[in-house]
């Protein structure tokens, strides 16, 4: 285990950093809020939001957040949109924070489909799905109707594999330093397969 990794899961893992007067944001909240973290989304509905807000458009400082995570939010946005918010993050997280970036894992879920394998997943919470053809594909990772429904009114509008997503990230000022782990990072409300991300520092400018 890298010492960055190892100091980014003491981070997550330990109680007493969620009770000092340091900020940290979960992005993109929804119905999965964080204890000790201010919980921001746009939708004024989702359950145990502390702050609505969109994450182009965050009301802080530069540099005066300690870290950001956004779980299965970027894909929602466009490419171009989605590179907004990044920068976004990297202007409001402090010099040696942490920004936390999660997405559905797009290659693997392709991998796994062409390989003819059958998988059983949660999504959501609780909520067994099997994973067989490519309409149940459509309808858990792509969703882009064109009109809202009752269990997928947010459709995803991007897909990502590992070297988008670093592109990306860079691109907007923030260096990959460690993955997520897909399966027990405590961030993360549903360990699964189909997901992947990575944490990131803000570099410096020169």
């Amino acid at each position: 285990m890298t010492a960055v990794r190892k100091r980014l899961i003491q981070t997550y893992n330990t109680d007493a950093n969620y009770h000092d007067d340091k900020v940290r944001i979960n992005v993109g909240a929804g119905s999965h809020p964080m204890e000790g973290w201010v919980n921001i989304d746009q939708d004024p509905s989702s359950g145990g939001i502390d702050l609505v807000a969109d994450g182009r458009d965050l009301p802080y400082d530069d540099g005066e957040v300690e870290a950001v995570y956004a779980g299965h939010c970027l894909e929602h946005l466009t490419l171009d949109e989605g590179l907004v918010m990044l920068k976004e993050f990297a202007r409001v997280v402090r010099p040696g924070g942490t920004v936390g970036i999660l997405v559905p894992d797009i290659r693997e879920v392709f991998r796994r489909y062409l390989a003819g394998t059958s998988d059983i997943i949660q999504y959501q919470v609780h909520t067994p799905r099997l994973i067989r053809d490519m309409r149940t594909i459509n309808d858990i990772f792509v969703y882009n109707h064109s009109v809202a429904t009752d269990e997928y009114d947010s459709p995803h509008r991007a897909a990502y594999d590992a070297p988008l997503l670093v592109e990306q990230l860079r691109a907007a000022g923030l260096e990959p330093v460690a993955e997520i782990d897909r399966y027990d990072d405590p961030r993360v409300p549903v360990g699964e397969w189909y997901q992947f991300g990575f944490d990131c520092e803000p570099t410096e400018e020169d």
